[in-house]
């Protein structure tokens, strides 16, 4: 029980980073060069593929593990966070938009201080939620 439990947590993990990186390509995908506004479905598609990343990765937590539901969520969440704000800006780094020195180098830091309780909280709930899915008898026919 205790692998379904890691793996659980490393699955949504994992999920959450992927979501969340294709959640960032998403807004190329939508941009406009002349400055014009997307269209209204350019932009509910966008905000679907935002909602999905923010649920997805807790509810495949909480279906993977099966017990413990919020807990595997909530740790998904906060790890997935964690490993996708560090990716993301050391790829920033890199890339050269950010310059390391003594003064800023806590700017690694901002993207998992900043997201990561609304993304342990979503994740906790879509967590339990997968829980729930994969504990429920009745789809399975009288």
């Amino acid at each position: 029980m205790r692998s379904r439990f890691v793996l659980g947590v490393v699955a949504g993990a994992l999920a959450l980073c992927l979501c969340q990186w294709l959640e960032y390509w998403g807004g190329y995908i939508l941009y406009v060069p002349s400055g014009d506004l997307p269209g209204r479905g350019a932009t509910a598609l966008y905000f679907a593929l935002s909602s999905v990343a923010t649920v997805f990765p807790g509810l495949c937590a909480g279906f993977i593990s099966g017990r413990r539901g919020f807990l595997v969520g909530a740790l998904a969440g906060g790890l997935g966070s964690f490993l996708y704000g560090a990716l993301f800006e050391l790829v920033q780094v890199h890339a050269g938009l950010i310059k390391l020195n003594a003064r800023t180098w806590t700017i690694l830091f901002n993207f998992p201080t900043i997201s990561a309780v609304g993304l342990m909280i979503s994740s906790a709930v879509a967590g339990g939620a997968g829980q729930l899915l994969r504990s429920n008898n009745r789809w399975r026919g009288p």
